[in-house]
């Protein structure tokens, strides 16, 4: 039902009401039209309101997503995965759908190139929909990586705070923030 069937329905209930035919049935009419219309309405403020729709959209503004090269490119840094690290780190994020996970990613850097061929899981003491907690990555780790709940992708207060603390340990470490599947975001 659009805005044009919803002012003809409108107008012939007047007419009905005005002529004085089948009073009653107008106005049942226009009691329906004015629920219709309080139910779509409340929808969408419920919508718009509980839903995180503004964390989503800056999320995807501040994520890049994995190109065809399996390499995340953000300002000058450049993260490229091996095959066989994304393929695991892809599954790890697929079984913990319900869960936020934690890894330590390993490989080599040259300069702002973070070339990454192995992941480590960290020891984790607990996991819940929207918070990982594990031993911090070793000193030989380049990048610390834990996901979110889903296209939720900025990371939080605690996340940038540990991330401080595993970067006094290795001054060029980065975090990634895993969101979706091929999503992620990256912090220098």
């Amino acid at each position: 039902m659009d805005i044009e069937d919803l002012k003809e329905d409108w107008k012939k209930a007047e007419e009905e009401l005005l002529d004085g035919k089948e009073g009653l049935e107008a106005w049942k009419r226009i009691l329906l039209l004015i629920s219709g219309v309080l139910v779509v309405l409340l929808m969408l403020s419920y919508v718009l309101v509980s839903w995180p729709l503004g964390d989503i959209i800056a999320g995807k503004l501040v994520s890049s997503v994995i190109d065809d090269e399996f390499s995340i490119i953000v300002d000058d840094v450049t993260v490229e995965f091996s095959e066989e690290s994304l393929k695991e780190l892809q599954q790890q994020f697929l079984d913990n759908e319900g869960q936020e996970f934690s890894v330590c990613l390993l490989g080599n850097v040259n300069g702002n190139e973070f070339m990454i061929s192995e992941i480590f899981q960290p020891v984790i003491h607990e996991q819940s929909f929207s918070h990982v907690s594990s031993e911090p990555c070793p000193a030989s780790a380049l990048i610390h990586l834990h996901s979110h709940p889903h296209k939720r992708c900025i990371p939080s207060e605690q996340d940038l705070l540990t991330f401080q603390s595993f970067k006094s340990v290795r001054e060029n470490a980065l975090m990634i923030v895993m969101c979706e599947k091929e999503r992620f975001t990256v912090v220098n």
